[in-house]
C-alpha cells in the first residue's frame, strides 16, 4: 500500500476494492439489505473483491453492473453527513456519487463542509449529481418508445425511485454548476473541473449526470 486513503460515500452496491496505490473505505448508511465485507468468510471476501468490485472506470458500466453485485456491501455503516470518527485532513480522495441529491440543501452544505474538513491539501473530491438541465429536457420532450427516454423514467431521475423504505431513497435537492463554482472557487483554494456524464464513460442515456473533480489546494486551510 502507498499509504493513501480514499473514502467512498454512499457506496450502495458499488464496492471499490483497495489497491497497492489506495486503501478504500466504503461507507453506506446501512439498511436491511446491507452486508459488511468483514462479515463474509475469507473465500467469499476474496471472490467478492476480485470479481464484484468496481473501479472509477467501471463504476457506471451498465452491463458490468447488471452482472455483478445485487446487494449493498460496505466496510462500515456511518452517517455520511457527519463522519465523526475521522480526524481533519485524513483522506487523499473522497467520492460521493449521487449522494447529495438525497439530502436537503442545508444538509448537503453541511456534508460538503465536513468532507472538505476531512480532505487533505492536494486531495481530490469527486462528486456526481443528476444533470437537471438534461433531465428537464427529457421531461419536456419524452420518447415513449424507449424506456430510458420516457417521461416516467425521467421523473424517477428527477425525484428518485421511492422504491425502498429508507430515508435516503427520494431526492430532496437539486444541484447546479453555479453552486459548485461558488462553493469550490479558486479564491478559496480549489481547482474544479465540471464535466457532463458523456465525458466520463457513463451512458448519458441511462443516467445523465454532472461530474465534478475538485482538487483542494493549500489556501483553503489558511482562509
Amino acid at each position: 500500500m502507498s499509504g493513501k486513503i480514499g473514502l467512498h460515500l454512499g457506496c450502495g452496491s458499488k464496492y471499490i476494492a483497495s489497491t497497492k496505490d489506495m486503501m478504500w473505505i466504503n461507507i453506506d448508511h446501512g439498511h436491511k439489505d446491507s452486508v459488511l465485507l468483514d462479515s463474509m468468510s475469507k473465500s467469499e471476501m476474496i471472490d467478492f473483491t476480485k470479481n464484484k468490485s468496481v473501479t472509477l472506470n467501471t463504476y457506471y458500466d451498465r452491463p458490468i453492473q447488471l452482472a455483478k453485485c445485487d446487494k449493498v456491501v460496505c466496510d462500515r455503516y456511518d452517517n455520511i453527513r457527519a463522519l465523526d470518527g475521522y480526524r481533519e485532513k485524513y483522506f487523499d480522495e473522497i467520492i460521493a456519487f449521487h449522494v447529495l441529491e438525497h439530502f436537503t440543501y442545508k444538509e448537503g452544505l453541511k456534508a460538503l463542509g465536513r468532507w472538505d474538513f476531512l480532505l487533505r491539501e492536494g486531495g481530490t473530491l469527486r462528486i456526481m449529481v443528476p444533470d437537471i438541465h438534461a433531465i428537464c429536457g427529457r421531461l419536456l420532450h419524452p420518447n415513449e418508445s424507449e424506456h430510458y427516454l420516457s417521461f416516467e423514467y425521467s421523473c424517477r431521475l428527477l425525484f428518485g425511485s421511492h422504491r425502498r423504505s429508507t430515508f435516503l431513497d427520494g431526492h430532496k435537492s437539486a444541484w447546479g454548476e453555479h453552486t459548485f463554482k461558488h462553493l469550490f472557487s479558486e479564491g478559496r483554494g480549489f481547482q474544479t473541473q465540471i464535466r457532463n456524464c458523456w465525458d466520463t464513460g457513463i451512458s448519458s442515456r441511462i443516467n445523465p449526470s454532472m461530474y465534478l473533480v475538485i482538487k483542494k489546494g493549500e489556501k483553503i486551510a489558511k482562509a
